[in-house]
Parts: C-alpha cells; sequence; structure tokens
C-alpha cells in the first residue's frame, strides 16, 4: 500500500481507541474506506499497488484532514528487507491480486449505524484528523505497532506501550502533524480523549 495508506489505518486505529473507546474495529473501518488499485484498474504497481481512499460522499460523515503530498516520490526510495522472524509473511512477488470485495457494496447493522453516529457527532465537535494525531504524538505511541494497552487503556507517561519516556512539547507535537498532515495551521485544540483516567462507560 502506498504511505498514506498507513496514515489512514493510524488515524482510524486511534480515533476507535482513544475518542470512540473501543477496539479498532474492522467492519467499521470499511464503511468509510475502500481500496483503489494504482496505476489503473487493470495495471497494478509491484509496490504501492493499492491505496486507501475515503468511499464516495464519506467526507461528510467522516472526520477531515488532508494527507500530505510530499509522498508522491516515495518509490524510488523504496526498499525489502528479509524477513527475520517466521511469524511474518512470506514477500510475494509481482502486484497485488485485484480482489472484486475492495469494493463491494457494505451491509449496515445497528452496531455499525451507532458508531457512525457517534464518529458524526465527534466532527460537529471539531474533532479533526489532526486531533487525533496531536493526540497519538502526545502520547509517544505508534498505533500501528504491537501494544500492552489500547488508547482506552492508556496509563500516562508511565505507560508500557510509549516507545520514549521523555515528555514532547506541543509546539514540537504540532510541527510534527503539520509534516504528516496538509494545510495544518491554527494550534490544535483536543478534548478530553479516553484513557485509563478517563475510561469510556462500559455497556
Amino acid at each position: 500500500m502506498t504511505p498514506n495508506s498507513f496514515v489512514h489505518i493510524s488515524i482510524f486505529v486511534h480515533l476507535c481507541e482513544a475518542f470512540l473507546g473501543i477496539k479498532p474495529y474492522f467492519e467499521l473501518f470499511c464503511f468509510p474506506f475502500h481500496l483503489k488499485p494504482q496505476l489503473g484498474f487493470y495495471n497494478l504497481d509491484v509496490v504501492g499497488g493499492a491505496g486507501l481512499q475515503l468511499r464516495q460522499e464519506k467526507d461528510k460523515v467522516y472526520i477531515p484532514y488532508k494527507l500530505s503530498s510530499t509522498v508522491i516520490n516515495w518509490k524510488p526510495k523504496w526498499l525489502y528487507i528479509e524477513n527475520q522472524w517466521e511469524t511474518l509473511p512470506a514477500v510475494t512477488l509481482g502486484p497485488p491480486t485485484r480482489r472484486p470485495e475492495w469494493n463491494k457494496k457494505l451491509v449496515d447493522n445497528s452496531q455499525i449505524s451507532e458508531l457512525l453516529d457517534r464518529i458524526v457527532r465527534l466532527r460537529q465537535k471539531r474533532i479533526t484528523g489532526e486531533a487525533v494525531v496531536f493526540d497519538w504524538l502526545k502520547r509517544r505511541i505508534q498505533p500501528l505497532q504491537a501494544r500492552e494497552t489500547f488508547g482506552f487503556q492508556y496509563q500516562g507517561t508511565t505507560d508500557p506501550s510509549r516507545f520514549s519516556e521523555e515528555e514532547i512539547s506541543d509546539r514540537e507535537v504540532f510541527s510534527r502533524v503539520q509534516r504528516l498532515l496538509k494545510n495544518v495551521k491554527d494550534v490544535l485544540v483536543v478534548p478530553d480523549a479516553f484513557w485509563s483516567a478517563n475510561a469510556p462507560k462500559k455497556v
């Protein structure tokens, strides 16, 4: 996949854990996103042959943000690293195989509808992708890394999932958000997200 696809996934994972108070939910992820073939429908790249994209009209209900365009020339810098662990999947030669389920019509259910409504309410409270990125950077965690705690279980500076015990300034966090996303101009105000001292209500 493309680098910006991993940004989409990271934002979704932290949105689920720290703002919805749930474990990342794949069926929910499939409602705003689908896979788009790269370069074209029948001519997929060997590297980055598919990228995640918001489904049509979903940009009006999902939290807003704009991905950086500075990664457009990332392919010449790409390299493969040998698998060092048997648990990693083997590298498959050639471009990805296009599958019909990439764009299949999804079936809604009451749980999905409730979560989508909650995302809409977060959007109305001006929660943006920038705010989500700011929150995970401030916590010094990586959403896609194997972690001991979920975002709603985060324990502050003593959390075992932090990759650094050192604190980071809001100014530095904001600078990193600007490098990751596009047109970030305002200082972000992140509301009280879920963590161990502000755990979501059990249902």
